[in-house]
């Protein structure tokens, strides 16, 4: 997961990024998550992996902004796409499911305007009111809703 999450999003970027600058036109679209705003009990890893790619792509964009590149973060909450399944994924959202289309449809709408976008009023509101929430409650609360169901 960080290889692909972290490791390949850096290589990308250094591999692409010279020629839009030499160009002074481009734009890199990193895909976070809601789960980069918030401690993620039994997500662990998938969590820090896309907070990784949140703050890569804020800080990318403030960098390049002045240079013609578009960086942009997009954090969906919930998407129906075969990750849940593939990844034994049983908790249900509070948030409600999204479907692809309309995670793609709100980066193009932000692509541009913004280094970072939260796909849903669900997911926004969750992702902001955790701002306010201290983090240790923050954790149990979103370990009690991610907890695995015993079978």
């Amino acid at each position: 997961m960080i290889d692909v999450n972290c490791r390949a999003s850096v290589s990308l970027t250094h591999v692409l990024l010279p020629a839009m600058v030499k160009k002074q036109k481009g734009a890199i679209v990193f895909l976070s998550s809601v789960a980069a705003y918030q401690p993620t009990p039994y997500f662990a890893t998938y969590g820090a992996t896309k907070a990784f790619n949140l703050f890569f792509a804020e800080s990318l964009w403030a960098e390049y902004k002045t240079k013609g590149i578009d960086v942009l973060a997009v954090s969906p909450g919930y998407t129906r796409t075969e990750f849940h399944q593939n990844g034994n994924v049983t908790s249900k959202p509070i948030t409600g499911w999204q479907t692809p289309e309309q995670v793609v449809d709100r980066c193009f709408k932000k692509l541009g305007k913004k280094p970072s976008t939260i796909s849903g009023f669900m997911n926004y509101l969750l992702a902001f009111s955790i701002r306010f929430t201290p983090r240790r409650l923050a954790a149990f609360f979103s370990g009690r809703i991610n907890r695995p169901s015993a079978h």
